[in-house]
């Protein structure tokens, strides 16, 4: 017999044990009993629910049309939780035949089962259904929609509000390096002020609760920077801007801490080491530095390499005081000069950020350690061979920052080794480096086949359109639209409300902390881009659940 036969008739047992229990658990139940509408009638009670009364549920999102279904057979009350019918315990006279007419069916499908298991050796396991699929999909307000079509919300849901952009060539473009601060207002008194940065722009994201702050040496060449930070004319010019900028990431509270701090790296196995700047005379721009209050790591006649100096900013990040070249010429007292990464393996590190546009246009070999300059190199600029006597010329006649590969021999050959990269707990100070490309998608593409992973990808998040992909190291290396998508340059969209999870939607969910005390019920918060903040415990960074509360909004 074919494997169709078996199936009906377990189907068959098992509809004839269910029919004689629905049939005992019915009758004689007018009263309190009642029967399972559609699930059109399901989200129909919803829009007439949908004011400030709260609607229980319990179980996963496919349930919760069901548990809506309840709640509007029954419109002259509000349950207090979801209940069976009454009848089902009111007398054994139902219960019992009830209990038995389950117990056939079920030792019915054994039977058949195990019947069926005698003649096949192996079973072909079937894939499992989606958990949150509700069909079909109604004609509905759309934030309701979702409730059905939970389990269709893939990228391509959220790929329909992409704003529209030609495809173009990826165009690497290293742009930045991030380093967070905990007081905006010491760091650009040391950055714009005693190192003379120019502040080309300011973000900030009052949602979140952080400012970025992005800053630069501005070329000999350019015209004065007279653009206000913040406005849409800073904002194209900072995502069209074809140098390197020092990204300066706030966290709004963290200047009134008076214990709070970074880590400015350095320590054992710290892959972050330092940034730099250039000038003419370091010994005379150490003394005036010193002279305004900064601390020094490093004076320039100190140690065992003369002539270079390590300042230390407001948060003891390393600054690097290093000299230009005799050929160099340039009017601006300092220049961004450097930015200093540890690598386990250069073999594998160098070749990875040539991929992103990168050139190497040093490199240095000692006892015990080399070095490995990269930067963004014109294209009409052909960089000598980077161990000739010609580099080191070349190297110090840029007026862009290198991207300095740090290389400790013997790491590589170390198995388990792993450089910190700044964003683990207790280790968070340096964030990133990132790039301008044209095409964010092409350049995640183009990473993708190396298999290093993405910390972010463009459609992940509720910031759309940027991704953060990460290095050989897993140092993260953030990947921003050139231009950004819109008329003032923003580099990244938000998700569109009807792309949101039904918790986004109806606002409350059950937090899954345990510091709830017993009998208080639920442990509800509100979603905030991916967190729950809870109101009993006020613990952020929970993962929401399919369980507790489920409050309609009232603007749906």
């Amino acid at each position: 017999m074919g494997t169709r036969p078996w199936i009906l008739l377990a189907v068959g047992a098992t509809f004839v044990g269910v029919f004689f229990a629905t049939q005992c658990w019915t009758k004689e139940s007018t009263s309190s009993a009642y029967t399972q509408p559609a699930t059109a009638r399901a989200i129909s009670s919803m829009v007439a629910h949908r004011g400030t009364t709260p609607i229980p549920f319990d179980g996963t999102l496919a349930q919760v049309v069901h548990t809506m279904s309840d709640v509007s057979s029954r419109p002259e009350e509000t349950p207090s939780r979801l209940e069976w019918p009454n009848s089902m315990f009111q007398g054994h006279n139902r219960f019992l035949p009830s209990a038995l007419g389950a117990a056939v069916a079920v030792l019915l499908g054994l039977f058949i089962s195990g019947t069926r298991r005698k003649f096949r050796a192996q079973a072909v396991p079937l894939p499992p259904a989606p958990m949150d699929v509700v069909a079909p999909v109604f004609d509905t307000p759309k934030r309701l929609a979702m409730i059905a079509t939970a389990g269709e919300k893939t990228d391509a849901a959220v790929e329909s509000s992409r704003p529209a952009a030609a495809p173009g060539s990826v165009n690497w473009s290293w742009q930045q390096t991030m380093l967070r601060v905990k007081d905006p207002v010491k760091s650009l008194a040391f950055y714009r002020d005693l190192l003379g940065f120019t502040l080309l722009d300011r973000l900030d994201f009052p949602d979140m609760k952080f400012s970025l702050y992005f800053l630069t040496s501005l070329p000999p060449d350019a015209e004065p920077y007279a653009l206000e930070p913040g406005t849409p004319e800073a904002h194209r010019y900072l995502w069209t801007y074809p140098g390197v900028t020092l990204e300066l990431t706030h966290n709004w509270g963290t200047e009134d801490d008076e214990d709070f701090a970074y880590h400015p790296g350095n320590a054992d196995r710290d892959g972050f080491g330092h940034i730099a700047v250039a000038c003419d005379d370091v010994y005379a721009c150490s003394a005036e530095l010193e002279a305004a209050g900064v601390a020094f790591k490093k004076r320039p006649d100190e140690g065992r390499m003369k002539g270079l100096a390590f300042a230390l900013d407001p948060d003891g990040y390393w600054v690097e005081i290093v000299r230009r070249g005799e050929a160099s010429a340039l009017p601006n007292k300092y220049n961004f000069a450097q930015t200093m990464l540890r690598v386990r393996d250069p073999k594998v590190s160098v070749p990875f950020y040539e991929s992103l546009g990168l050139t190497l246009v040093r490199q240095m070999t000692f006892a015990d350690f080399s070095l490995y300059f990269m930067a963004n190199v014109p294209p009409d600029v052909v960089a000598p061979p980077p161990d000739s006597d010609e580099a080191t010329a070349f190297c110090a006649s840029l007026f862009g920052p290198v991207l300095e590969l740090t290389h400790n021999h013997g790491t590589e050959t170390e198995e388990g080794f792993a450089h910190h990269t700044g964003n683990t707990e207790g280790r968070k100070g340096f964030g990133h480096i990132g790039f301008l490309v044209d095409d964010v998608d092409a350049a995640c593409a183009q990473l993708e086949p190396l298999g290093l992973g993405f910390v972010k990808r463009p459609l992940d998040g509720s910031m759309k359109g940027l991704a953060f992909a990460k290095d050989p190291d897993g140092y993260w290396v953030e990947i921003v639209k050139r231009g950004g998508y819109d008329d003032v340059a923003t580099p990244y969209w938000l998700e569109p409300a009807s792309a949101k999870a039904p918790w986004e939607i109806f606002g409350l969910v059950e937090c899954e902390c345990t510091r709830s005390p017993k009998g208080l019920g639920p442990k509800v918060g509100f979603p905030d881009n991916g967190r729950v903040h809870c109101k009993m415990c006020t613990v952020a960074g929970a993962i929401p659940r399919m369980r507790g509360m489920l409050v309609p909004d009232p603007g749906v």
